[in-house]
């Protein structure tokens, strides 16, 4: 895709991004919201449309080694279905932490994306994708795991995952399930 604020790529139009954060006093309360918008490529080939994103995040720091997370975004896109229509799709993400020990957090987060009109969750036709369906519906998904840091700059993260879908396809198992459960691990360093 052409990267939003790119000037390099197959459409040279810089975006606007911006932002603002608030954090209470204490830290007890923190939030942010940004905007992201610009002119990107669509569902067909070699049109362009306004893409406008905007995400809010509020995160309500620890009450008895509880922390909680909302993050709700929403998107739409000119030209955006594959027919030439306006597209949107949005959703909102949920996590909670416990903390078990000073580098040891237990979390539980759930996510809903709704994409209705099946432009996003789809491999709008690009070669090499092997996702060509338009998956117009809901899909949901609930994860439990560890979140482990033995160092501030490294974090080990093993999780289980249960994803569903809504809609009147079936976008899992090679395209022959509406749910699927996944195992994994992963980590990430911060510099």
């Amino acid at each position: 895709m052409n990267g939003w604020d790119a000037l390099n790529r197959q459409q040279d139009r810089p975006s606007f991004i911006g932002g603002a954060k608030y954090s209470s006093t204490n830290k007890f309360v923190t939030g942010s919201l940004a905007v992201i918008t610009g002119n990107e490529p669509t569902s067909i080939q070699g049109v362009f449309g306004n893409r406008t994103r905007y995400s809010a995040i509020i995160t309500l720091k620890a009450i008895l080694k509880f922390e909680y997370t909302i993050h709700q975004h929403f998107t739409y896109q000119e030209n955006g279905d594959p027919n030439g229509g306006y597209a949107s799709w949005y959703g909102v993400d949920q996590y909670m932490y416990y903390n078990v020990f000073e580098n040891v957090k237990a979390g539980l987060r759930f996510e809903w994306f709704s994409d209705q009109d099946g432009t996003r969750v789809s491999g709008l036709g690009l070669k090499g994708n092997p996702n060509f369906g338009q998956f117009a519906g809901d899909f949901f998904s609930i994860t439990g795991g560890i979140n482990f840091t033995p160092h501030p700059n490294i974090t080990f993260r093993p999780e289980v995952r249960f994803d569903w879908f809504t809609g009147h396809d079936t976008p899992y198992n090679d395209l022959n399930s509406k749910n699927q459960m996944l195992v994994g691990i992963n980590a990430y360093v911060q510099f």
